[in-house]
Parts: structure tokens; C-alpha cells; sequence
């Protein structure tokens, strides 16, 4: 009759065994991490354009007033991940064949990012991150430059346009107030300033952090490699001593 494996003797035995499999695991991680090439990335922060809503009804809600933004940050960010914008990154960095999938699953993500300023800032402010990746930190760095002015003139499109509806119901107010009686003036002379104040108040979109030229990979990360390698050597080989110990029973 056998006796019960002891497993902790069986390890011990064969630790010259296991801490050479977890070398060779240990040197083929290191070999793969350097053969592996490098991804580096490079990050902006855009503010995205709004206006205030309707200032005498603003309330205060967790100590932030609510903007009424030019984009909400997921149409941000469906507009930046879209053919528009993307297609002439793609066409000035990459290869002919690099497709518009390729280029969203490989080399840009875009963030929602949501802030609100400090004591004297109560109102909310929305951000979209957008990082790319390339095998070079100078092309990650153009490529996200690239997006960056592309979502930009665009959003101003709209932002301007906004802008100028606002300028000509101003302009509108301001005939209609000649030659009309003293009592509809103060109505239209009050909707008049909640524009003008509305008007004063907007933001354009701004880059609030500029993409910067990556100093160093995000990807592979040689310390990780290596700590993985040393835990699949130990745990491989030491199933594969144990196993052996099987074997010759």
C-alpha cells in the first residue's frame, strides 16, 4: 500500500529543480519583454465648451450649478472616436491599409472626466481625457496633437454657433425695446440682461493640459513581466516536480 503524498517534503526535495525552472521562466519573461515593442502614451485634457443655464432659476445642488454644455462629454466623446475626426489622423501617421477600428482599439481611448473647482468655483465644469498610444513617444504625442485640434475646430463650429443665436436675440431685444411703453421695456430689459449674462459667462472649449512628448514606455512593463514570470515558475514547476514524484512512485 502507498503512502500518502507529502507535498511539502516533494518540494523540498526538488527545490534545485523548481528555482531552475523558475530562472528559465524568469529569462524567457526578460527575453519576451525586450523583444515585445514598446507602446508609449501621451495624454491631454480638454475642457468642453458650456454656458450657464438660466441664471435666476440656477440652484445649488451639492454646491455646484449645473452648466448647459455645448456637447455632453459621451457626444465629446462619440464626436472624437468618430470617422471625422479620426480618418485624417490615420491617413497623415499610419499606413494605407490601417483601419479606423484598428486605430480605436490600438492607439486612442478616450475619458470622461468629471471636476468642479475649488471654494470660490461653484460651477461644474466637464473635461474629456484623450490618450493615445504609439510604437514612438514623438508619433503618440503628434497623433493625440492631431485629435485634439480636429475636435477642436469642430466644437467651435457649434459653440459659435450658439454664441451667435444668443448675440442676435440680444440684437432682436434691443430694436424691440424702441418705441414700446415703459412696462414691457422692464420685461424685455431684464430678459435682456439674463442673456448679456448668459453671453459674458460662456466658455469655449480649452485645452487644459497640452499632450506631452512620453518620456518613458507604458508598455511592457519589464517589472511586472518579470514578477509574473516568477510566479508562474514556481507554481509550474512545482506542480511539474510533484507530478514527477507521481510518476515514480
Amino acid at each position: 500500500m502507498q503512502k500518502e503524498l507529502n507535498y511539502t517534503r516533494v518540494l523540498y526535495k526538488e527545490r534545485k529543480f523548481i528555482f531552475r525552472f523558475t530562472i528559465v521562466f524568469l529569462v524567457l519573461g526578460i527575453i519576451l519583454t525586450l523583444m515585445t515593442p514598446k507602446v508609449y502614451e501621451s495624454d491631454s485634457l480638454i475642457e468642453l465648451g458650456s454656458f450657464s443655464k438660466d441664471l435666476k432659476s440656477n440652484i445649488l445642488v451639492a454646491g455646484e450649478i449645473e452648466r448647459d454644455h455645448v456637447y455632453t462629454q459621451a457626444e465629446a466623446k462619440n464626436i472624437i472616436s468618430s470617422s471625422i475626426i479620426l480618418n485624417p489622423v490615420i491617413e497623415e501617421y499610419f499606413s494605407k491599409g490601417y483601419s479606423l477600428n484598428e486605430f480605436r482599439k490600438n492607439n486612442i481611448e478616450v475619458i470622461i472626466v468629471s471636476e468642479r473647482g475649488g471654494l470660490s468655483e461653484t460651477l461644474k465644469t466637464s473635461f474629456v481625457n484623450i490618450r493615445t498610444k504609439a510604437n514612438s513617444p514623438e508619433i503618440a504625442r503628434d497623433i493625440n496633437a492631431k485629435t485634439v485640434s480636429n475636435f477642436l475646430s469642430f466644437a467651435e463650429v457649434r459653440y459659435q454657433s450658439k454664441i451667435d443665436t444668443i448675440s442676435n436675440k440680444i440684437d432682436r431685444l434691443n430694436r424691440d425695446l424702441i418705441g414700446i411703453g415703459a412696462e414691457r421695456q422692464i420685461d424685455l430689459k431684464e430678459e435682456k440682461r439674463d442673456l448679456q449674462e448668459i453671453l459674458d459667462d460662456a466658455r469655449s472649449f480649452k485645452v487644459i493640459s497640452d499632450p506631452q512628448l512620453p518620456k518613458e514606455a507604458s508598455e511592457p512593463s519589464l517589472l511586472t513581466n518579470v514578477l509574473l514570470a516568477l510566479i508562474l515558475g514556481v507554481v509550474i514547476g512545482s506542480f511539474v516536480a510533484v507530478f514527477r514524484e507521481m510518476l515514480n512512485r
